[in-house]
């Protein structure tokens, strides 16, 4: 996370509107990518319940925004808020603050995919404006924002990328990153840009690496994901204790 403002784009700049039941589309010739312990993600080119990879991204971060600080997933430790505004026909994880954290959370829906950033990062025209690209997140329109998300997004190490699902690792980590096309958004009083900070709205793009499970089977799993920037001396490693309700 921008430390609570950067890092937190997946936090790292301090971390859908449909029927819960709709189904998840796969393109014609589209296989599922699994890797070799069989861990299923939906490849990169995928279309999910009619959304890109990328289209999903913004739609992580219009979850994520109007989320009240106190109450975010994004800053969450114990995972008290996984199923804070959870809707739509995807179950969205959070990324983490800087360092390891560990959470439980209870999925209450067993058909729906799992959208998460190993690491990600968001530029917009909500940032501290006295911390303008390249130096900050701050951005003015679509172009800078773009520009300075991809700046960022393209400083994490991917050596570092790693997931695992029930101890199966996804490979090909590097072949996950996406950019949003810009996207506008609103923010409440006391927010995650600005804990103390008023109510507004603004318009962003989204820059990392993003991993969109199929539906986990009923009962435990265990989720894990790590990356880092070492340029921002940020790292994510998230550890999901996840319960699939029946």
């Amino acid at each position: 996370m921008k430390s609570n403002r950067k890092a937190r784009k997946g936090t790292v700049a301090l971390a859908i509107i449909a029927s819960a039941c709709a189904a998840v589309f796969v393109p014609s010739g589209t296989a599922l990518a699994t890797d070799g312990n069989g861990a299923l993600v939906y490849p990169p080119s995928s279309t999910i319940a009619g959304k890109t990879y990328a289209e999903w991204s913004a739609k992580w971060w219009q979850y994520v925004f109007p989320i009240p600080y106190k109450s975010n997933p994004t800053i969450d430790t114990t995972g008290a808020y996984c199923d804070v505004a959870q809707r739509g026909p995807v179950w969205f994880l959070a990324g983490g603050p800087n360092g390891p954290v560990t959470r439980r959370c209870t999925i209450y829906a067993q058909d729906k995919p799992i959208f998460f950033p190993i690491i990600n990062v968001e530029c917009s025209t909500q940032d501290v404006p006295q911390l303008t690209y390249p130096n900050g997140f701050y951005c003015t329109d679509g172009d800078s924002c773009k520009n300075c998300a991809q700046y960022w997004g393209g400083l994490v190490t991917t050596t570092s990328l790693t997931a695992t699902v029930d101890g199966h690792d996804v490979t090909g980590l590097e072949h996950f990153r996406f950019t949003s096309a810009p996207f506008k958004f609103e923010i409440p009083k006391n927010n995650i840009l600005d804990p103390t900070g008023a109510a507004g709205t603004g318009l962003s793009v989204s820059d990392g690496y993003w991993l969109m499970l199929k539906p986990l089977a009923p009962g435990h799993h265990t989720l894990h994901f790590h990356g880092e920037i070492p340029s921002l001396s940020f790292t994510v490693d998230v550890t999901y204790d996840l319960v699939v309700a029946e």
